[in-house]
């Protein structure tokens, strides 16, 4: 596995990253939308020959000129790009961060609508770690359930 040096903030740079990691680890049927509207970031066929499509999002670093000084993902944006794609149930959906990016994700991402789309998570940063099907690492608070009877 290769090592990788993130340019936060720059989603291009973090799905070439990614993609150079698919690439050497067996992954064919790559291509990039590189930006274009209403396409998938990447699409790729995984070495045990399933299509996965993959939404890449990178966070903004802190004084990028926003009015505040927190890092940011906008991760409401990822998702529902994500759930626009998903029109075949034999293809899998995957979402690709930064690490720089996950303590963000962590805290407010609920656990419910990940496990619900049965997203795969990849953290890009010196190597690729795939967080797959495993949502017990989010923090954000779960909403409560009203029991009315």
């Amino acid at each position: 596995m290769s090592e990788f040096t993130l340019a936060r903030g720059d989603e291009l740079k973090l799905e070439n990253q990614f993609v150079s990691w698919l690439r050497e680890n067996g992954w064919t049927e790559i291509s990039q939308s590189h930006g274009k509207r209403g396409t998938p970031d990447i699409t790729a066929v995984s070495p045990t020959g399933k299509k996965v499509i993959f939404e890449v999002k990178a966070d903004r670093p802190k004084g990028d000129g926003r009015k505040t000084d927190e890092r940011s993902v906008d991760y409401p944006t990822l998702i529902g790009q994500i759930c626009t794609r998903m029109l075949d149930e034999s293809v899998e959906y995957a979402i690709v961060i930064s690490k720089e990016g996950l303590p963000w994700f962590k805290a407010r991402m609920p656990r419910i609508p990940l496990e619900r789309l049965q997203l795969r998570i990849s953290v890009v940063n010196d190597s690729i770690q795939e967080l797959n099907h495993d949502y017990n690492f989010l923090k954000c608070p779960e909403p409560t359930r009203n029991s009315t009877s």
